[in-house]
Protein backbone atom coordinates (compact mmCIF):
# COMPACT_ATOMS: atom_id res chain seq x y z
CA UNK A 1 0.00 0.00 0.00
CA UNK A 2 1.37 3.57 -1.00
CA UNK A 3 2.11 5.84 1.59
CA UNK A 4 -0.95 8.02 -0.09
CA UNK A 5 -3.37 5.29 0.13
CA UNK A 6 -2.53 4.82 3.32
CA UNK A 7 -2.70 8.08 4.48
CA UNK A 8 -6.38 8.35 2.75
CA UNK A 9 -7.72 5.07 4.72
CA UNK A 10 -6.85 6.61 8.08
CA UNK A 11 -7.92 10.18 7.46
CA UNK A 12 -11.46 8.07 6.24
CA UNK A 13 -11.42 6.03 9.53
CA UNK A 14 -10.55 8.97 11.45
CA UNK A 15 -13.86 10.58 9.96
CA UNK A 16 -15.59 8.12 10.56
CA UNK A 17 -14.88 7.84 14.29
CA UNK A 18 -15.39 11.64 14.84
CA UNK A 19 -19.05 11.08 13.42
CA UNK A 20 -19.86 8.05 15.25
CA UNK A 21 -18.75 9.25 18.39
CA UNK A 22 -20.87 12.63 17.94
CA UNK A 23 -23.65 11.16 16.08
CA UNK A 24 -23.20 7.81 16.06
CA UNK A 25 -23.13 5.04 13.00
CA UNK A 26 -26.44 6.00 11.51
CA UNK A 27 -24.57 8.92 10.75
CA UNK A 28 -22.05 8.16 8.51
CA UNK A 29 -22.54 8.82 5.22
CA UNK A 30 -20.17 8.05 2.49
CA UNK A 31 -20.74 11.20 0.14
CA UNK A 32 -20.02 13.07 3.85
CA UNK A 33 -16.96 11.38 4.76
CA UNK A 34 -15.23 11.76 1.57
CA UNK A 35 -15.60 15.36 0.96
CA UNK A 36 -14.35 15.73 4.41
CA UNK A 37 -10.80 13.76 3.56
CA UNK A 38 -11.31 15.18 -0.91
CA UNK A 39 -11.47 11.86 -2.05
CA UNK A 40 -14.01 10.20 -4.28
CA UNK A 41 -16.64 7.78 -3.29
CA UNK A 42 -15.10 4.88 -5.60
CA UNK A 43 -11.68 5.72 -3.23
CA UNK A 44 -13.50 4.40 -0.11
CA UNK A 45 -15.31 1.63 -1.60
CA UNK A 46 -11.64 0.72 -2.90
CA UNK A 47 -10.40 0.38 0.41
CA UNK A 48 -13.21 -0.84 2.61
CA UNK A 49 -15.31 -2.35 -0.13
CA UNK A 50 -18.91 -0.47 1.24
CA UNK A 51 -20.15 1.86 3.80
CA UNK A 52 -20.16 -1.69 6.41
CA UNK A 53 -16.52 -2.41 5.93
CA UNK A 54 -15.68 1.53 6.93
CA UNK A 55 -18.01 1.32 9.98
CA UNK A 56 -16.31 -1.91 10.89
CA UNK A 57 -12.64 -0.74 10.85
CA UNK A 58 -13.68 2.80 12.52
CA UNK A 59 -15.10 1.09 15.37
CA UNK A 60 -12.31 -1.55 15.57
CA UNK A 61 -9.70 1.34 15.71
CA UNK A 62 -11.95 2.58 18.23
CA UNK A 63 -11.72 -0.50 20.33
CA UNK A 64 -8.36 -1.10 19.90
CA UNK A 65 -7.50 2.81 21.43
CA UNK A 66 -9.55 2.30 24.37
CA UNK A 67 -8.27 -1.15 25.31
CA UNK A 68 -4.67 0.16 24.60
CA UNK A 69 -4.88 3.00 27.53
CA UNK A 70 -5.47 0.34 29.93
CA UNK A 71 -3.08 -2.46 29.05
CA UNK A 72 -0.65 0.38 29.28
CA UNK A 73 -1.41 1.96 32.15
CA UNK A 74 -1.84 -1.50 33.81
CA UNK A 75 1.83 -2.17 32.54
CA UNK A 76 2.95 0.92 34.42
CA UNK A 77 1.13 -0.10 38.18
CA UNK A 78 2.41 -3.12 37.29
CA UNK A 79 6.22 -2.22 36.42
CA UNK A 80 6.16 -0.15 39.61
CA UNK A 81 4.72 -2.51 41.73
CA UNK A 82 7.95 -4.88 40.77
CA UNK A 83 10.27 -1.87 41.26
CA UNK A 84 8.67 -0.83 44.83
CA UNK A 85 7.67 -5.13 45.95
CA UNK A 86 4.79 -3.50 46.82
CA UNK A 87 1.39 -4.55 45.32
CA UNK A 88 -0.74 -2.04 47.14
CA UNK A 89 0.81 0.15 44.32
CA UNK A 90 -0.75 -1.80 41.46
CA UNK A 91 -4.29 -1.73 43.43
CA UNK A 92 -4.02 2.24 44.32
CA UNK A 93 -3.23 3.03 40.76
CA UNK A 94 -5.94 0.23 39.81
CA UNK A 95 -8.56 2.44 41.57
CA UNK A 96 -7.07 5.82 41.06
CA UNK A 97 -7.22 5.74 36.78
CA UNK A 98 -8.80 3.00 36.01
CA UNK A 99 -11.98 3.87 37.74
CA UNK A 100 -12.00 7.68 37.57
CA UNK A 101 -15.28 9.64 36.47
CA UNK A 102 -14.53 9.79 32.65
CA UNK A 103 -16.38 7.08 31.57
CA UNK A 104 -15.21 7.40 27.86
CA UNK A 105 -12.49 4.17 27.46
CA UNK A 106 -15.22 1.75 29.19
CA UNK A 107 -18.45 3.08 27.49
CA UNK A 108 -16.50 2.53 24.17
CA UNK A 109 -15.34 -0.80 24.42
CA UNK A 110 -19.08 -1.61 25.35
CA UNK A 111 -20.70 0.59 22.25
CA UNK A 112 -17.96 -1.66 20.02
CA UNK A 113 -18.47 -5.02 21.29
CA UNK A 114 -22.75 -3.82 21.36
CA UNK A 115 -22.16 -2.83 17.08
CA UNK A 116 -20.43 -6.33 16.78
CA UNK A 117 -23.10 -8.71 17.42
CA UNK A 118 -24.29 -8.36 14.02
CA UNK A 119 -21.30 -7.45 12.58
CA UNK A 120 -19.01 -11.03 11.84
CA UNK A 121 -16.27 -8.81 10.83
CA UNK A 122 -16.34 -6.48 13.69
CA UNK A 123 -16.29 -9.08 16.48
CA UNK A 124 -13.23 -10.62 14.54
CA UNK A 125 -11.95 -7.49 15.05
CA UNK A 126 -12.55 -7.62 18.36
CA UNK A 127 -11.24 -10.69 19.50
CA UNK A 128 -7.79 -9.86 17.72
CA UNK A 129 -7.44 -6.67 19.64
CA UNK A 130 -8.02 -8.69 22.49
CA UNK A 131 -5.82 -11.35 21.98
CA UNK A 132 -3.20 -9.05 21.32
CA UNK A 133 -3.88 -6.93 24.30
CA UNK A 134 -4.36 -10.17 26.75
CA UNK A 135 -0.50 -11.71 25.45
CA UNK A 136 0.75 -8.09 26.46
CA UNK A 137 -0.53 -8.17 29.71
CA UNK A 138 0.35 -11.26 30.23
CA UNK A 139 3.90 -10.36 29.96
CA UNK A 140 3.96 -7.95 32.67
CA UNK A 141 2.03 -10.69 35.05
CA UNK A 142 4.97 -13.25 34.45
CA UNK A 143 7.13 -10.38 35.68
CA UNK A 144 5.10 -9.79 38.98
CA UNK A 145 5.19 -13.76 38.95
CA UNK A 146 9.19 -14.44 38.41
CA UNK A 147 10.07 -11.18 40.99
CA UNK A 148 7.67 -13.68 43.58
CA UNK A 149 4.78 -11.08 43.65
CA UNK A 150 2.06 -13.09 42.24
CA UNK A 151 0.72 -16.29 42.96
CA UNK A 152 1.19 -19.05 40.37
CA UNK A 153 -2.47 -19.96 40.37
CA UNK A 154 -4.07 -19.99 36.67
CA UNK A 155 -1.69 -18.77 33.11
CA UNK A 156 -0.85 -15.04 32.74
CA UNK A 157 -3.20 -14.68 30.06
CA UNK A 158 -5.67 -16.01 31.96
CA UNK A 159 -5.48 -13.74 34.99
CA UNK A 160 -4.92 -10.50 31.79
CA UNK A 161 -8.10 -11.90 30.48
CA UNK A 162 -10.13 -11.94 33.63
CA UNK A 163 -8.38 -8.33 34.54
CA UNK A 164 -9.22 -6.29 31.44
CA UNK A 165 -12.92 -8.09 31.47
CA UNK A 166 -13.56 -7.06 34.70
CA UNK A 167 -12.07 -3.79 34.77
CA UNK A 168 -14.60 -3.13 31.60
CA UNK A 169 -17.43 -4.66 33.35
CA UNK A 170 -17.35 -1.37 35.72
CA UNK A 171 -19.62 0.40 33.63
CA UNK A 172 -22.43 -1.93 34.52
CA UNK A 173 -23.14 0.08 38.02
CA UNK A 174 -22.02 3.61 36.42
CA UNK A 175 -25.43 4.50 34.57
CA UNK A 176 -27.68 6.89 36.60
CA UNK A 177 -30.28 5.07 38.70
CA UNK A 178 -27.39 2.03 39.43
CA UNK A 179 -28.46 -0.15 42.67
CA UNK A 180 -24.76 0.32 44.10
CA UNK A 181 -22.14 3.01 44.37
CA UNK A 182 -19.56 2.94 42.22
CA UNK A 183 -17.29 2.84 45.69
CA UNK A 184 -19.21 -0.50 46.77
CA UNK A 185 -18.16 -2.12 43.42
CA UNK A 186 -14.42 -0.82 43.73
CA UNK A 187 -14.71 -2.75 46.99
CA UNK A 188 -15.41 -5.82 45.88
CA UNK A 189 -13.39 -5.66 42.77
CA UNK A 190 -10.02 -4.99 45.18
CA UNK A 191 -10.71 -7.74 46.96
CA UNK A 192 -10.78 -10.04 44.15
CA UNK A 193 -8.06 -8.16 42.61
CA UNK A 194 -6.40 -9.31 45.59
CA UNK A 195 -7.30 -12.55 46.30
CA UNK A 196 -6.48 -13.58 42.02
CA UNK A 197 -2.99 -11.89 42.26
CA UNK A 198 -2.15 -13.23 45.93
CA UNK A 199 -4.29 -15.70 47.37
CA UNK A 200 -4.84 -17.20 51.13
CA UNK A 201 -3.04 -15.85 53.86
CA UNK A 202 -1.54 -12.85 51.86
CA UNK A 203 -4.93 -11.85 50.49
CA UNK A 204 -6.14 -11.75 53.52
CA UNK A 205 -3.69 -9.96 55.49
CA UNK A 206 -3.26 -7.18 52.88
CA UNK A 207 -7.10 -7.08 52.71
CA UNK A 208 -7.02 -6.93 56.58
CA UNK A 209 -4.64 -3.72 56.72
CA UNK A 210 -5.98 -1.95 54.09
CA UNK A 211 -9.36 -1.48 56.38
Amino acid sequence: MSRRTEDLEIRMIEEAIATIEQDGEAAIRVRDICEACSAREPALYLRFGSRAGLIVAAQAERYRRSIEILVTRSLFALNETIETGDLSTLLERAVDWGFDPDLRNRLTRINVIGSSVSRPALAEAIAEVNNEAIHELAGGVKRARDAGLINPIGTPEAIAAWYLGTATSRSFVEFKGSAITDDTWNDVFIASLTAVLLGGDRAATLLTDAV
